[in-house]
């Protein structure tokens, strides 16, 4: 984390609260057609093959977009610290004991799967993910955000 302080004015942040509460929403949403797709799915029948997989990607690449923003501190990206006065502020609050992400070879096998045709792909096999553990690690981050970030920062239904 940086300790320069936050440069961005309430309306710039609010306009960028909505992007982060987009991936917020598409991560709820992609879980929820997940599970009621798993009701119906049959691994015979190549189409739910494809909305399986399609599903997936979706939720793992909403995952790692809001595991970007709530966690690192990459200049040039959105990040949650850009939403107070101290990037010590969000450090501080910042949930440090996450279930799938406390490891950090989580996010690179996310990371590689989502962006990267590897040969582990071919040689190891098709990873399962917790797809409850990354949602609980996001959610629980994501509401700590909520409720720190002073609220001219972010859009009126930011917190709703």
């Amino acid at each position: 984390m940086s300790n320069k302080p936050n440069r961005h004015s309430d309306a710039k942040l609010q306009t960028a609260s909505t992007h982060v509460e987009y991936e917020i929403n598409m991560l709820c949403g992609v879980l929820a057609e997940y599970r009621a797709f798993c009701s119906v799915f049959d691994e015979e029948n190549v189409r739910h093959r494809i909305a399986n997989n399609i599903l997936v990607e979706a939720f793992l690449l909403h995952a790692r977009n809001l595991h970007g923003f709530l966690f690192s501190s990459k200049k040039g990206d959105l990040i949650a610290e850009n939403f107070f006065d101290a990037p010590e502020e969000w450090a501080t609050v910042c949930p440090k004991e996450l279930v799938f992400f406390g490891n950090s070879k989580n996010k690179q096998k996310i990371d590689r799967f989502l962006a990267h045709l590897t040969w582990d792909r071919i040689t190891k096999a098709k990873p399962q993910w917790s797809f409850n553990e990354i949602g609980h690690d996001l959610a629980y981050a994501a509401e700590v955000l909520v409720r720190e970030v002073k609220s001219t920062r972010v859009c009126r239904t930011f917190a709703a």
